[in-house]
């Protein structure tokens, strides 16, 4: 009797709806939130006993710039955790902008093409800090790391060093994690400053006609089409490394019009096939992509001129 009417009140709705939520969130979470991208801080004691915590953000990910970065705010739980106000910031004289109030120039600092803002939460004593580029242009790439983000406040406050971080990409995807120690804050200014580059170019082939029939021993048009992509560079260069068959053919005379070397996708080849091997004969094209950083990747097509048609089969074998 007690189950059921725990179930009838609005509390138990509640609790079984936050419990669902948990759920859902901790199912979805690696599709909603990427931990591809790192915030470091450092703090600065200063001589009026006023604190300065500067941040850098590190965006580990591939395609995807960082256009928002928000201190003392954990996204996977929805909840802000800043309780202190950086110096000379006052609710009743802050200027508002559509989300959230501007901090006072004299108590932090913002990338170019960055704005800053503390943003309280209705009902709550508590708030965030929010860094977001007002022009596109200045967010932080995919490898690219930048400093330049620094608040200062009256006197320290852990949630400001010990605190979570979140960044939000420019495809709407999030990154949320505790605050790191930032491990060499005298490094020299790295804005814009390209992490190394290791990811190879992604290189996509296809070929036209996939199946060359009859094997009337003619030479026979090919096409190949090439795609390429890199997450750095917009124009990696693509060549054609080497051709190849199956069946013992002589490419000197049974492929024509390929140049090793460039960006050849027009050959000519020889529809024929030793009719001895079941398997027909496979003409192999392979294509190497190189990024501007030396990361190569080769992929491979081919086309086929098959041995016969059996089971009346419209699409030779």
């Amino acid at each position: 009797m007690f189950i059921r009417n725990q179930f009838r009140g609005s509390s138990a709705t509640v609790r079984i709806t936050l419990a669902l939520t948990g759920l859902l969130l901790f199912v979805c979470a690696p599709a909603l939130f990427a931990q591809d991208a790192r915030v470091v801080v450092a703090s600065e004691l200063r001589s009026d006993g006023a604190i300065t915590y500067h941040y850098r953000v590190f965006n580990d990910r591939t395609g995807a710039a960082v256009v928002a970065v928000q201190i003392g705010a954990d996204r996977f739980s929805g909840a802000t955790e800043l309780t202190g106000r950086p110096v000379g910031w006052n609710a009743r004289t802050a200027t508002p902008y559509d989300i959230g109030f501007a901090i006072p120039a004299e108590s932090s600092t913002s990338p170019t093409g960055f704005r800053v803002a503390l943003i309280r939460m209705e009902e709550s004593a508590l708030s965030k800090i929010e860094w977001r580029a007002v022009d596109p242009t200045a967010s932080v790439p995919a490898g690219a790391r930048r400093r330049g983000f620094s608040v200062t406040l009256p006197q320290p406050d852990n949630a400001y060093k010990n605190g979570h971080w979140t960044a939000i990409f420019d495809d709407g995807v999030s990154a949320s994690a505790l605050l790191e120690n930032d491990p060499n804050p005298a490094q020299p200014d790295d804005d814009q400053q390209p992490l190394p580059d290791v990811t190879p170019p992604h290189l996509t082939l296809t070929i036209d006609p996939m199946m060359i029939w009859p094997p009337n021993n003619k030479m026979v048009r090919v096409t190949t089409h090439v795609t390429v992509t890199d997450d750095r560079d917009a124009h990696p260069t693509v060549h054609l490394v080497s051709v190849g068959c199956s069946d013992g053919c002589d490419t000197t005379k049974d492929v024509s019009g390929a140049s090793i070397g460039t960006l050849d996708t027009e050959f000519l080849v020889r529809a024929s096939r030793n009719g001895d091997a079941r398997s027909g004969r496979v003409y192999t094209f392979v294509y190497r992509a190189t990024d501007a950083a030396g990361n190569s990747v080769n992929a491979t097509v081919s086309t086929k001129v098959p041995h016969d048609r059996r089971d009346n089969s419209p699409f030779p074998r």
